[in-house]
C-alpha cells in the first residue's frame, strides 16, 4: 500500500545509539492512554535495531524477530510490519530483499535480547524513504574481505539504491566493523567513520548528496580524510560524541583526564571542536568544562543547537568513584568562539543516562532512564522557558530495548511498554505547552530534540 508522506516539518535525527524526538505539546498535563495491539507468535520480539520512527501519515514501521534455538542468531526474516492509525498491523515486504544470513546473528549471541548486526533508520528524513544497514559478509568465508552497505528502500518495498559504506572485519566470530554514522550537513549526507577502530584521531567521510526526487547518491570522489591529531589514545574510556552544527558543519565533545594528587590541576577536561568538510577545516579545540573531582570520567554527552538563542547546549553526563557522588548531570550553553553562556548542575542521580529534550512549544523535558534486569525505567522533570520546574515526568517501566515513538501528528510521546507473544501495547502521554497557538515563533527548519532506543 502507497504512503501518504506529506511532512509538516523536517526532523533531523542525530544517532549515538540513537535517534531524534520532536514533541509537540498539549495545553493540560499529560495523561496515560494505553492501548494494545495484536500480532502474530511468529514476531516475538521488539527489535532493538531499529530507529523507530512514525511516517507523516500516521503509519509506524516496526520490525520484530525471533531467535532460532541454539544458534545465536535469529530468523532470517525482517519482520517488518506497519500499524496503522486504525490499529491494524500488515506485514511490509521489502521486495528482492537478500543478504548474507550472518547479519542475522546477535551481537551477543547468547543473550536472545541482543541486537543483530542489521539496522533499520529513515535518517530523520521527510519522504516516503528508509534505510536498511547490512554486510556483505560470506556466510561460507566469513574471513574474507567484506564491508558495510546500506539500502535505500521506498515506501512500496523497493529498493532504490545500494551504496558502499567502508570495510569491516571478522574476528572471534563477530563482526568488528568501522560503524559510522551519518550527519546531515547544509543540503547533504554526510557519512562519518574510523579508519581504525583502535585509534580514534582519523576518520574518513563520504558525501552522499540528493537527486531532485529526494534520493540519496554518492558522488565519486567526494569523500576526505578527518585527521585530529590533538586527541591522544584514550578512546575507550574518553568516547568521542559528535552533533549537528548551526554553520553547516559537525562538532565534537571529547575528554581528556589525568592523574593528579592534588587538587592544584583539574583532572578532567572536557574540549569541543567543530570541522567542515566542504572547507576541510578544523577549529582548534576548547575547554568547556573542568573538575577537580578525582576519578571522574565523561561517559556521556548530547548537544543541540540552541533554537531559542546562539550556539549549543549540551548534557553532560559525569561518572566518579567517589562515594556518594556517582553520575552527575550537567546543562551547559556554549559557543562556537569558545566562550561559556551557563552552566547548570542538573544534581546527581542514580540514572544511566539523562536526555535534555528541547519541546517544540517552550520548555525542555529532562528524561532520566535507570537499567533494569532486561527492561529500563524512564522518568524525568519537565520545565518551562525560563528553565522553572514545572511538573513531573511519571516513572514508568519499558521492556527492553525500550522503544519511544514520536507521534508528532497525535502530539503525544508513545512507548512500548509490553510486549507478549499474542500483542502488544503502546502508552502514549501529552505534555503542556509553554507558547500559545496564537504566539508567533520562529521556525527553525531543523528541529533538533532528542528520542533514544534505549539499550
Amino acid at each position: 500500500m502507497k504512503l501518504n508522506l506529506n511532512r509538516k516539518f523536517s526532523v533531523l535525527f542525530m544517532i549515538s545509539i540513537n535517534i531524534l524526538l520532536l514533541f509537540v505539546v498539549k495545553t493540560y498535563a499529560y495523561a496515560y492512554n494505553n492501548t494494545a495491539y495484536n500480532k502474530s507468535e511468529d514476531d516475538l520480539y521488539i527489535s532493538p535495531n531499529i530507529e523507530y520512527f512514525m511516517f507523516p501519515d500516521g503509519t509506524k514501521l516496526l520490525r520484530f524477530y525471533r531467535p532460532m534455538d541454539d544458534t545465536g542468531c535469529n530468523e532470517p526474516n525482517l519482520h517488518l510490519k506497519l500499524l496503522y492509525k486504525n490499529g491494524t498491523l500488515s506485514t511490509f515486504n521489502v521486495q528482492d530483499f537478500s543478504v548474507p544470513t550472518f547479519n542475522y546473528c546477535r551481537l551477543d549471541q547468547s543473550n536472545i535480547l541482543s541486537p543483530d548486526y542489521i539496522k533499520i533508520s529513515n535518517l530523520g528524513r521527510n519522504i516516503d524513504l528508509f534505510y536498511i544497514f547490512y554486510y556483505n559478509i560470506s556466510d561460507t568465508a566469513p574471513t574474507a574481505p567484506f564491508g558495510r552497505f546500506v539500502l535505500e528502500v521506498n515506501s512500496d518495498g523497493n529498493i532504490l539504491s545500494n551504496n558502499w559504506l567502508g570495510p569491516a572485519s571478522y574476528h572471534n566470530y563477530s563482526i568488528i566493523g568501522r560503524e559510522g554514522k551519518f550527519k546531515y550537513i547544509y543540503d547533504s549526507y554526510y557519512y562519518f567513520q574510523l579508519i581504525d577502530i583502535y585509534d580514534p584521531k582519523i576518520l574518513s567521510w563520504q558525501k552522499f548528496s540528493l537527486t531532485t526526487n529526494g534520493n540519496l547518491y554518492n558522488q565519486e570522489n567526494d569523500y576526505g580524510i578527518i585527521n585530529r591529531d590533538h586527541l591522544d589514545i584514550q578512546f575507550f574510556n574518553n568516547p568521542i560524541f559528535s552533533f549537528q552544527t548551526i554553520d553547516d558543519g559537525i562538532g565534537f565533545i571529547y575528554s581528556k583526564n589525568y592523574s593528579t594528587a592534588t587538587n592544584l590541576q583539574p583532572s578532567l577536561y572536557i574540549y569541543a571542536n567543530f570541522y567542515n568538510p566542504d572547507n576541510d577545516e578544523f577549529t582548534n579545540p576548547f575547554i568547556v568544562y573542568t573538575t577537580n573531582v578525582q576519578d571522574t570520567i565523561l561517559t556521556g554527552a548530547i548537544c543541540v543547537p540552541d533554537i531559542f538563542g546562539i550556539g549549543y547546549k549540551c548534557i553532560f553526563q559525569l561518572q566518579t568513584t567517589t562515594p556518594d557522588i556517582g553520575h552527575s548531570f550537567l546543562l551547559i550553553s556554549f559557543r562556537s568562539s569558545g566562550s561559556i553562556d551557563d552552566l547548570e548542575i542538573l544534581g546527581s542521580s542514580s540514572a544511566d543516562l539523562a536526555v535534555r529534550t528541547n519541546l517544540y512549544y517552550g520548555g525542555y523535558l529532562l528524561l532520566y532512564k535507570n537499567n533494569l534486569q532486561n527492561s529500563c525505567e524512564i522518568s524525568g522533570n519537565i520545565y518551562d522557558n525560563n528553565n522553572i520546574f514545572n511538573s513531573n515526568f511519571d516513572s514508568i517501566t519499558l521492556p527492553n530495548p525500550c522503544v519511544i515513538i514520536d507521534n508528532y501528528i497525535d502530539n503525544k510521546i508513545e512507548m512500548i511498554s509490553n510486549i507478549t507473544p499474542t500483542n502488544f501495547i503502546i502508552s502514549s502521554f501529552d505534555l503542556p505547552k509553554f507558547i500559545n497557538d496564537g504566539e508567533y515563533i520562529y521556525h527553525y527548519m531543523n528541529i533538533y530534540c532528542i528520542i533514544y532506543i534505549f539499550l
